[in-house]
């Protein structure tokens, strides 16, 4: 009989918990609930459940199980984690590949490899799972992570590299009933899995141990690697530091400092189709590289350096011994004006709209994640790209930013002749802008920006209002199937039905806070543009809220966030955004939320419903006068169904009024109108954009409080006044342009509206 104590003893992997999470939308960071755990022998033993992909369950390979436990910034700093996993969705490999692969990998610990959601004949798809023989923090499991996917690569296997950020989930078994996109059965009539295959070893194998084997070389020489680089970012540092502090100062100077002022390398890097590293958020990777290292490094100062040979024969930044480096700047001549800087500096400098650049459209290459690989790396990752000869580079040469030693100026007429503002739709979404259409649920501001964005598709006018045909692409937060509905019903009476149009739609919420998700969205873009066969100059938020993921909307910090991802967006597809946004609680003071959204959008539309009419009021326009509100109907359509008749709205611009449930008394019109007329001779006149609230000049608020009745009633007056002349908005300051409300007619006691 054996003696060996495995078989007496499970090994202490077995009781190692892991945070278990069911689906993607399971978030607790509002709840402050604590994730379920369970351990690592559990979900060895654990058969598949039937659920759709992204609801199925999963874990991550963390004992932390606090309410932020899916924060990559939790994990990092306070998870302790006990399995490496791989994700491999690639490639149609046979179980006995992948098992081969694995257990060369772990000498003779334990493993579990199964079949993936959507895994059938012919895209055969694994997920794996290592245990470790102890918990490790981050740092250390990130290095055993990238070990495994280097090993995994050498023998040809791709894996998903977003596996080793540190609140990724890790889905379970799961074998939903059908695919999700074709429709293809997964189980039978008895719901049993047809294609799940799954391999393991017993419980009593040992974790695996990080100070010997496969793993412990690869990690070993990812860290001798990580530390030359650091020396060679050191000298970089001192070089560039040198020769700043000895270029002359010329004219163009400030300029660049203003735009490096404004536009953070982060931010360029991104814009530039960077792909950030999960370890460490100074390291990225290149869309010129062909490996999957990590070679620039954000450095304090605004300043990036990169080891890339790719990005120093390329020509990005200015060469040195080691690689090369800039600062925003740079890497704004480089991918938006092919290194032409006499180009570049010509748009900064007639930049309308501040210093903010949008730069030209360009493909953003697959996501790779990977730290920079060592120079002495073990046998099975000897063809990966990672080492940096300085030796191969040019000869360091003085740098020269185009053939002109002053920028471009514009006189008085040259500036006032500047092209005016580009329109998506006239008067009421500007083409590269964020617009942001809000009202109370069941408004109708979903079926408003729907029926917006198909027209757009399609090239036709918006009830009215001038328009340039454009793809868009839709962000379902609130989920697809009710959106499909609305599509048909909306084809069906505008009889486009088999009318081919650049229209995609995102069935599923994307989290804009988050850098992983935002990278997957601008490729999907890409993708998107791809398919349509058209640019993607709009893309639909519904809604703000679901793209926030749990964010307080309340913050200023959170919604400035989502604002720089919008403009992420915009600069990636040189479009338009579209949010569709709440009211707030008191409805008299707008959306919901920080009002940073307000001061940072270029136009606001209110969506307002009352009896069968719906009333659409631009309440900011960055560029242009406020639009006249819009009234619209909302006509139901129907049609046979299989199982039963199905109905839905589609909204037609009408001459119709909501009916007011109030009015104003004349005499409370008589000192409204004094108000307005009185303010107007002051040189400071009243205005009814909310934007001039916190200046003491938003009429509906001064009035309101003056004669005592609601805001929302003397907003309602104020738009008829103007709708009837007896208002007018112009302009009261000749050098600022600014606007305010003149009395044309006086109303009063006596006097109708």
């Amino acid at each position: 009989m054996s003696t060996n104590p495995e078989t007496l003893t499970p090994p202490a992997w077995n009781a190692h918990v892991v945070a278990f999470v069911n689906g993607t939308w399971d978030k607790r960071i509002d709840t402050g609930e604590e994730f379920d755990q369970r351990t690592l022998a559990d979900l060895f033993n654990a058969g598949p459940a039937c659920a759709d992909k992204l609801v199925g369950p999963a874990f991550l390979p963390s004992s932390y199980h606090e309410y932020d436990a899916r924060s990559h910034d939790a994990q990092r700093d306070r998870g302790q984690f006990v399995a490496l996993t791989a994700d491999i969705d690639k490639g149609d490999h046979t179980p006995k590949a992948v098992q081969t692969a694995v257990a060369d990998f772990v000498g003779g610990a334990a493993y579990l490899i199964y079949s993936s959601p959507h895994s059938r004949p012919g895209d055969r798809r694994w997920r794996v799972v290592v245990p470790l023989d102890q918990a490790v923090p981050f740092d250390q499991w990130f290095d055993a992570q990238t070990a495994l996917f280097a090993f995994l690569g050498a023998k040809g296997i791709e894996t998903d590299k977003a596996l080793a950020r540190a609140g990724q989930l890790v889905f379970l078994p799961n074998v939903p009933t059908t695919h999700v996109k074709t429709g293809t059965p997964l189980r039978n009539d008895d719901n049993e899995p047809l294609y799940y295959q799954r391999t393991a070893t017993s419980l009593t194998k040992p974790g695996l141990k990080l100070t010997e084997g496969a793993v412990c070389d690869g990690m070993a020489a990812i860290q001798r690697k990580r530390a030359d680089d650091e020396k060679k970012r050191e000298a970089m540092r001192a070089e560039a530091e040198q020769r700043r502090a000895n270029k002359p100062r010329g004219t163009e100077a400030s300029l660049i400092d203003d735009f490096n002022a404004t536009n953070s390398v982060a931010t360029m890097l991104e814009v530039c189709g960077y792909e950030q590293s999960p370890r460490d958020a100074r390291d990225w990777k290149s869309p010129l590289q062909t490996g999957d290292t990590y070679a620039t490094r954000i450095m304090d100062g605004g300043t990036w350096f990169s080891l890339s040979q790719s990005d120093t024969s390329a020509g990005v930044g200015h060469k040195c011994a080691a690689g090369c480096f800039g600062d925003a700047y740079d890497l704004y001549a480089h991918y938006t004006h092919k290194g032409d800087h006499k180009a570049a500096y010509r748009a900064i400098g007639s930049e309308q709209r501040g210093n903010v650049i949008r730069p030209s459209r360009f493909n953003t290459p697959e996501w790779m994640q990977e730290v920079p690989l060592p120079d002495e790396m073990p046998d099975y990752v000897q063809d990966t790209e990672f080492d940096i000869d300085p030796d191969d580079f040019a000869p360091v040469g003085a740098s020269t930013k185009g053939d002109s030693d002053t920028f471009e100026l514009l006189d008085i007429d040259e500036l006032e002749n500047l092209p005016p503002p580009q329109w998506l739709v006239k008067e009421l979404v500007v083409e590269d802008g964020l617009t942001i259409l809000y009202g109370d649920p069941g408004s109708g501001k979903s079926f408003i920006g729907l029926d917006m964005a198909l027209r757009l598709t399609l090239g036709m006018d918006w009830h009215g209002f001038d328009t340039r045909q454009t793809g868009v692409l839709y962000i379902a937060g609130e989920g697809a199937r009710g959106l499909g509905k609305r599509v048909k019903g909306w084809r069906r009476e505008h009889k486009t039905d088999g009318v081919n149009s650049p229209f995609l739609l995102l069935p599923v919420p994307v989290a804009l806070l988050e850098p992983d998700q935002r990278a997957k969205l601008l490729r999907t873009i890409t993708e998107a543009k791809r398919r349509a066969d058209f640019d993607i100059g709009l893309v639909v938020i519904d809604t703000v809220s679901r793209s926030l993921a749990g964010a307080g909307e309340n913050g200023a910090d959170e919604m400035g966030a989502f604002v720089a991802a919008c403009d992420i967006i915009r600069m990636h597809t040189g479009g338009a955004v579209l949010g569709v946004h709440h009211s707030g609680k008191d409805k008299d003071k707008g959306m919901r939320g920080s009002s940073v959204l307000l001061g940072a959008c270029d136009g606001t539309i209110r969506v307002e419903k009352s009896e069968d009419i719906v009333t659409l009021k631009t309440e900011k326009q960055k560029d242009a006068e406020e639009a006249a509100p819009l009234y619209m109907s909302m006509k139901k359509v129907s049609w046979p169904a299989p199982d039963g008749e199905q109905t839905t709205l589609v909204p037609y611009r009408t001459e119709q009024r909501p009916v007011s449930q109030e009015s104003m008394g004349t005499e409370q019109v008589a000192k409204a109108f004094q108000m307005l007329n009185e303010a107007w001779q002051a040189g400071r006149p009243l205005s009814h954009s909310p934007q001039v609230r916190n200046q003491g000049r938003y009429a509906p608020s001064v009035i309101a409080k003056a004669v005592g009745c609601g805001e929302r009633l003397v907003a309602s007056h104020i738009t008829s006044w103007l709708e009837n002349e007896c208002l007018a908005i112009e302009v009261y300051d000749q050098h600022s342009k600014s606007k305010g409300l003149r009395v044309v007619e006086f109303l009063g006691k006596g006097a109708g509206l």
